[in-house]
C-alpha cells in the first residue's frame, strides 16, 4: 500500500492537515491552556489513527462491503488525531485548569475517542472499520 507522499499537521488555534492537494481544518474545542509535550500526545494519537486506517484499507480491500472515502486516508487520520488531542485536551482542562499538563489528557483520550465514534469491536478489530467510516461520514 502506497500512501501517497506526506500529510502534514500544523497545530494552533485551528489545527491544519494538509496533504499539498487538500486541507483538512480540525476546529474542535480544545482546552484553554496549551501545554509542554501536547505534541507527544498528539504524535501517538496520530501514529494510532495511522494503523486504524492501514488497518481499515487492508479490509476493504478483501471487504466488497466496506466503502473507502474519496480522498486521501491520511487527512482523515490527521483530522482523527487531531479531533480526539484538542477533545481529551479540553476535558483535562475542564478538571485540571490551569494546572492541566500533558499527561493530564491521557485519562481522557479513550473519553474522546468514545465521543468521536461508536465503538464496536473488542481485541483484534472490528472497530477500526467503523472508525473510518464514521470519519469519512465528518462533514470536514
Amino acid at each position: 500500500m502506497q500512501l501517497g507522499g506526506p500529510t502534514l499537521v500544523s497545530k494552533g488555534p485551528l489545527d491544519v492537515v494538509s496533504d499539498h492537494q487538500n486541507v483538512v481544518v480540525c476546529s474542535a474545542t480544545a482546552g484553554a491552556r496549551r501545554c509542554s509535550f501536547q505534541g507527544d500526545v498528539l504524535a501517538g494519537a496520530l501514529a494510532a489513527f495511522v494503523a486504524w486506517t492501514r488497518i481499515f484499507i487492508q479490509e476493504a480491500s478483501t471487504n466488497e462491503e466496506i466503502i473507502l472515502p474519496e480522498m486521501n486516508s491520511m487527512l482523515l487520520a490527521g483530522f482523527g488525531g487531531c479531533t480526539v488531542c484538542r477533545t481529551a485536551s479540553a476535558c483535562a482542562f475542564q478538571v485540571k485548569k490551569r494546572s492541566m499538563l500533558a499527561g493530564d489528557m491521557l485519562e481522557y483520550l479513550g473519553t474522546a475517542v468514545e465521543m468521536m465514534f461508536e465503538v464496536t469491536g473488542g481485541a483484534g478489530g472490528g472497530g477500526a472499520s467503523q472508525a473510518m467510516n464514521d470519519m469519512a461520514a465528518v462533514r470536514i
